[in-house]
């Protein structure tokens, strides 16, 4: 097979001519088919498998294109037609799996960036109590869930955390799943049977981030561990508040850390929930939060801000004071400041009182009260330190601050002190604490005011 050798001699000196596609079009048409004749007829000859071979596809452009054609991206899940409009969806989340388990039951699994495990708990405590839902006591040990009731639908939101216990950060994620079910479904023993939600195929960062110790939620009614060092006045205040699911740990391990100061953002979030859980069979006395579709009233709260429902909501209200309510020029809310006692008494004392702030002065103050800085505190403060007087051992406070000849009107509010205030809402002797909501929702009556 000499001749063989020879003509493919020939054609690789041709493949190699700078000319070829100019000078000779025909030629490489020609080598390939003279090069196939002879494969053809030299087949089970050495030259004939070397020229069969030399026209073979390179092997790494079949491994690219196999490689490609792997690593494409399946479609992302869409809801079904049929899954409950009523249910919330988490802002700015990603749906990852969707599964049918029979008529008007689902199970979706989200992922949600930059979220914490605590902020999708308490949007979806909010939205659902908003919308009519009614959120269920839990009995079993999973705190990072909620079970809610409307009609015949029954949703559970399950959360895990992909951060660990670390702090945060700009790669952390929260996956959460929505399951819905009709109530005849729902086992009676939920802690004898894991829930449907483990059942999801883990995504690949829940596989390569071990899920850490869920931290109690406010719908779990956390017991807090750390209420020690909490005056004792104040702690039962403390259980009352986290037995209604108002309160939220202040890390992820479940302390309430009580002596920490609350931010701004925290206390207007427990402000609006604790009024309208206590207010909850009055309709026309509860909080609207505000709705997306508005303009914001503060510049550093947009609508795509966790808090922006509450806080929106309080100042639309005229509880938060902005300049269109004519008290405060201020067009920054300043949410993670920490709220000072002066801003406690101005939010609250209007939402127990009802009617308009009686007219104050610093002699009148130090008279009621006795504070020796009353030249510190503005007049609008006073204003709601005489109103507040009036409740006597019910004033905000007596609970908060206990006997003090100092006010310390710029002193930062404590997450106990906080609670505290928020435990009991209204106005000489006319209004209802936690302790009460509490009773009357074991005894299954209402109440009127």
């Amino acid at each position: 097979m000499v001749g063989v050798d020879i003509f493919k001699h020939h054609y690789d000196q041709q493949l190699r001519s700078p000319m070829l596609l100019y000078r000779r079009p025909g030629i490489l048409s020609i080598a390939m088919a003279g090069l196939l004749l002879l494969a053809t007829s030299c087949a089970n000859s050495e030259a004939g498998r070397s020229v069969e071979e030399s026209l073979q596809p390179d092997p790494r452009l079949l491994s690219d294109q196999q490689g490609q054609t792997q690593n494409a991206s399946p479609a992302s899940p869409t809801l079904p037609a049929e899954f409950p409009p009523s249910i919330p969806i988490y802002p700015d989340s990603q749906l990852q799996e969707v599964k049918s388990q029979g008529e008007s039951s689902w199970l979706t699994q989200w992922k949600a960036a930059n979220t914490s495990r605590q902020e999708i708990l308490q949007y979806y405590q909010q939205q659902l109590q908003d919308s009519g839902w009614q959120l269920q006591t839990q009995t079993t040990n999973q705190p990072s869930q909620i079970v809610a009731q409307r009609d015949s639908l029954q949703l559970t939101v399950s959360l895990r955390s992909l951060s660990g216990n670390q702090r945060l950060s700009s790669q952390a994620a929260t996956t959460f799943t929505l399951e819905t079910s009709q109530p005849s479904e729902i086992s009676e023993t939920p802690t004898a049977t894991p829930s449907p939600a483990s059942q999801i195929t883990p995504t690949p960062e829940t596989t390569s981030t071990p899920s850490p110790t869920p931290s109690p939620s406010p719908t779990s009614s956390p017991t807090f561990s750390d209420l020690e060092p909490a005056p004792e006045e104040i702690r039962s205040y403390i259980r009352d508040l986290a037995k209604l699911g108002i309160l939220e740990p202040a890390t992820e391990t479940g302390e309430f850390q009580p002596n920490q100061p609350i931010t701004r953002r925290t206390f207007a979030r427990w402000l609006f929930l604790a009024h309208n859980k206590i207010y909850a069979q009055q309709p026309g006395q509860r909080l609207r939060q505000g709705v997306k579709s508005s303009q914001p009233v503060f510049g550093d709260v947009p609508t795509s801000d966790r808090d922006f429902a509450p806080i929106q909501g309080l100042a639309e209200a005229g509880i938060i004071p902005y300049p269109q309510t004519g008290e405060d020029s201020q067009t920054q809310f300043n949410p993670d400041q920490p709220l000072t006692r002066s801003q406690l008494l101005r939010w609250k004392v209007p939402l127990d009182v009802r009617k308009s702030l009686p007219a104050a002065s610093v002699d009148a103050v130090k008279e009621k009260w006795g504070f020796q800085d009353a030249q510190k505190i503005n007049s609008e403060t006073m204003r709601a330190l005489l109103a507040d007087y009036k409740n006597g051992d019910l004033s905000n406070v007596r609970r908060a601050f206990g006997y003090t000849r100092l006010f310390q009107p710029s002193k930062p509010v404590t997450r106990a002190e906080a609670a505290a205030a928020l435990w009991y809402f209204g106005s000489q002797g006319e209004g209802l604490s936690a302790k009460n909501v509490l009773e009357m929702n074991s005894s299954g009556t209402s109440h009127s005011g």
